[in-house]
């Protein structure tokens, strides 16, 4: 009994330690204490007693990330925020979301670009190795498309320059293949996440996937492939009876899609449905592929824009779920214009 209770009392301390060290910038000292903490502790929790009365967030997976960032290793950063947003607590503070989700994505866009630029030879790619590292360590990400276009173009010249076929007498280069193929329901999530989908609770998992905030439908809704708004009754979503609807058929296995991290099939199954939360979702998924790209897919992004425009025009009072959509997509949400 006294071990168990010395093991429970220890992951507070070094939980409280850590947070300590971290409002002080030592992220060293932050880091080994939330290692400490993690194996006493291992999963998040929105509320948890750590001192006092007064429950407070226990998320040591996020501080975790946030060390390592501060500390210039994205690749431990983006390992430890997919865990924090695999295990969903994070989603109760907006703040510390919304920073997981932009940072998440420029590690790892960052993470891709050293990945890439290892497949490199000669003083141009060492030279872009050591960028791409000053780079993460000063946590600066506005040179990420400049650098992004060099390692094309040289990946491109030592390609073609070591290609036989084009007369070069070099042996070829080895390069990694990129594929392409559209993820099926069985296949990995599509990157990190998600940026943008938050696990799928309960409730969603039922009958119906509960996606939106209000649906109230609009003249347009009205025809075939529009959403069924439930009676009070049915909705269930966090919050209350007013906090969500249900998004049915031929909906809802875009929803299902969406809310797995497999946005390109949710785009597939959404493509020709109407309505104003088929646009929502086509959007979010639309969002999410874009963070994915580090923001450098432009497509992805105009493509989310004119859903939006779409979704404030057949639905001008509905709105994205605070429990479910990340907060830049609902910001964005609420900038947009019909």
């Amino acid at each position: 009994m006294f071990l168990a209770t010395s093991v429970i009392a220890d992951w507070r301390q070094d939980y409280l330690e850590a947070l300590q060290a971290a409002e002080a910038g030592a992220w060293q000292a932050a880091e080994g204490r939330l290692r400490a903490a993690i194996a006493g502790r291992p999963e998040a929790r929105r509320r948890a007693r750590l001192v006092g009365a007064i429950p407070q967030p226990y998320l040591p997976h996020y501080w975790l990330g946030r060390a390592a960032f501060e500390q210039g290793d994205c690749a431990a950063a983006a390992e430890s925020w997919t865990t924090s947003l695999e295990q969903g607590a994070v989603r109760s503070e907006a703040d510390l979301w919304a920073s997981l989700e932009e940072d998440l994505g420029h590690c790892s866009a960052l993470v891709e670009l050293q990945r890439r630029s290892a497949t490199t030879a000669g003083s141009e790619g060492e030279a872009l190795r050591r960028e791409l590292a000053s780079l993460a360590a000063r946590r600066a990400f506005d040179d990420l498309a400049g650098l992004r276009q060099r390692l094309d173009d040289l990946i491109e010249r030592q390609s073609t320059d070591q290609d036989p076929a084009l007369g070069s007498s070099a042996p070829p280069m080895a390069l990694p293949t990129e594929v392409a193929a559209e993820p099926s329901r069985e296949d990995s999530r599509e990157g990190p996440i998600e940026p943008a989908a938050p696990p799928v609770d309960p409730a969603v998992e039922s009958a119906a996937v509960t996606v939106v905030s209000e649906a109230s439908p609009s003249p347009d809704d009205s025809r075939e492939g529009a959403t069924e708004v439930p009676s009070e009754a049915a909705r269930s979503g966090p919050g209350g009876p007013d906090a969500a609807a249900v998004v049915v058929a031929p909906w809802r296995r875009g929803a299902e899609e969406y809310f797995a991290g497999r946005y390109r099939a949710a785009l597939g199954e959404l493509a020709g449905v109407g309505g104003g939360p088929a646009a929502l979702l086509r959007a979010a998924s639309h969002f999410a592929l874009w963070r994915l790209s580090g923001e450098q897919a432009e497509e992805q992004r105009a493509a989310m824009a004119r859903e939006l425009a779409a979704c404030h025009r057949l639905a001008p009072d509905l709105e994205p779920a605070a429990a479910l959509f990340p907060p830049p997509f609902r910001t964005l949400f609420a900038a947009a214009e019909p």
